[in-house]
């Protein structure tokens, strides 16, 4: 091989090098902001980031050295392949414990939820709530602002009338949002019988709190035309008068 082509694929492949550290440059800084997205602690994020920057540097001297050595490019380019799988499990890592943590705690308030309707504490129930969620309820007019709903649970709740449902089973899942989770719910209630509970939680910065929660009765498949007849019947009866 000439000195000239030597000295060419050289370059070439310092070129290549050169845009491999920018590459994983954006690929720290893109981990630390989703990691930080996720509202891990300072901790967390030190433990991941710090050592993929000591490996950036050991990276960035190999490729800078005045004495290069063909076989040291080689090593550049495997320290980058492991900086980026490690960047990749701890990621999938730290993601991977923050959705346990979360669904733990939207399961808590989804209990607490229920818990204060069952005890009638006004002040504890709205307080699972955002100030701007909504509320529906089985009734087609019952799309309710949490002021609309405050309302029309004042008197109930001031009787010690709350309601009462028990949790049958439940589903919590991930969004594209990490500060928002979807839930449905199968809940049992003496006097309806089986009902559906499904909404949105989101997170404010502090705590968990319910957006949007749609309470629907669950009627079995035999008897759906029936109570749909009925239903009808009723409403129209309703707009007669």
């Amino acid at each position: 091989m000439s000195f000239r082509l030597a000295w060419r694929r050289l370059t070439e492949l310092n070129k290549l090098i050169a845009a491999a550290l920018l590459a994983l440059d954006r690929t720290f800084d893109d981990l630390g902001a989703k990691l930080l997205s996720r509202r891990s602690t300072a901790q967390h994020v030190t433990v991941v980031i710090k050592p993929m920057e000591n490996l950036m540097s050991v990276m960035q001297a190999l490729s800078g050295s005045k004495r290069r050595e063909a076989g040291s490019r080689p090593t550049v380019v495997l320290l980058g392949v492991v900086a980026m799988f490690l960047a990749g499990v701890a990621l999938a890592s730290s993601a991977a414990d923050d959705r346990v943590t979360d669904q733990r705690a939207i399961g808590q308030l989804l209990d607490n939820l229920h818990r204060t309707a069952a005890h009638s504490e006004a002040q504890q129930y709205f307080e699972n709530y955002t100030d701007d969620a909504f509320f529906l309820g089985t009734d087609a007019s019952e799309r309710w602002t949490i002021e609309a709903f405050k309302r029309y649970a004042d008197q109930p709740f001031k009787e010690g009338r709350g309601w009462r449902y028990e949790v049958v089973s439940r589903n919590i899942m991930t969004t594209v949002s990490a500060n928002v989770y979807a839930f449905d719910e199968v809940l049992s209630n003496e006097k309806l019988g089986l009902c559906r509970g499904s909404g949105v939680v989101v997170f404010d910065g502090e705590r968990w709190r319910i957006a949007h929660y749609v309470l629907s009765m669950l009627i079995p498949n035999p008897i759906a035309a029936k109570v749909g007849n009925e239903t009808k019947r009723w409403v129209d009866a309703s707009l007669q008068n």
